[in-house]
């Protein structure tokens, strides 16, 4: 096992305030946009990419540990999980707004609820997965 790699209760807790960090900017973003005005779905797209631009960053570091030089496959696997996850972000969005009626922040806490899973086993299992599977 690479003792430098953190395990993975260590990478969950990581991942979690990772999470924060990106929910911050996330909302920020989002909050922003709807007091301009923007369409509510626009305003959460939004708002998801640019926090997974910030998290990407940080949890490929300091979450899993990697410390080799990024690579597109890598990338484009973190970004296709991010989509996927924005994906079911967006849909359970729209079903809390359009059909619970549920308030904009609210809808959005649920979302990100939905997406954090998505996220984390997909970054864990494959976007930054390495062959050690001791880790």
């Amino acid at each position: 096992m690479d003792m430098s790699k953190p395990r993975g209760e260590i990478q969950f807790i990581r991942f979690c305030i990772v999470g924060t960090i990106n929910t911050i900017v996330n909302f920020s973003v989002f909050q922003l946009l709807l007091i301009l005005k923007a369409h509510y779905l626009f305003s959460s797209v939004t708002g998801f990419v640019s926090g997974v631009i910030v998290s990407y960053f940080l949890n490929r570091r300091w979450t899993f540990g990697l410390t080799t030089k990024s690579s597109i496959v890598e990338g484009t696997k973190f970004f296709i999980v991010n989509g996927i996850a924005l994906a079911f972000n967006s849909l359970t969005m729209l079903i809390c707004v359009e059909f619970f009626h549920l308030i904009k922040q609210m809808a959005w806490c649920i979302a990100i609820f939905v997406s954090l899973n998505i996220n984390f086993f997909g970054s864990k299992f494959w976007a930054f997965h390495t062959k050690d599977l001791n880790q």
